[in-house]
């Protein structure tokens, strides 16, 4: 499996991933690839809840995580990552 950032969703990893918590979701986004739900519309890409551990919030109050899998290249594109507050 091949794991693609985009600059956006990189540029972030340091903002809304502290610690090990980027390597724990990476592991499970990989292990689980079609875990997120599909977003109608937007051709196939996924989001899928992640707890913020720096606002101490669980994965319904915590971050989102926007990515499409590519099941017969076997490839995750990943494009965007914010948290859940920073829409109110």
């Amino acid at each position: 499996m091949r794991v693609v950032f985009t600059k956006v969703f990189f540029n972030s990893i340091d903002h809304y991933f502290p610690d090990d918590s980027f390597v724990s979701f990476l592991h499970r986004l990989i292990q689980f690839p079609t875990l997120g739900a599909v977003v109608p519309g937007l051709g196939g890409i996924r989001k899928i809840r992640a707890p913020d551990r720096i606002a101490s919030l669980g994965t319904r109050s915590g971050l989102r995580v926007l990515y499409r899998y590519y099941q017969q290249q076997q490839i995750i594109v990943v494009y965007l990552a914010w948290g859940y507050r920073d829409w109110e």
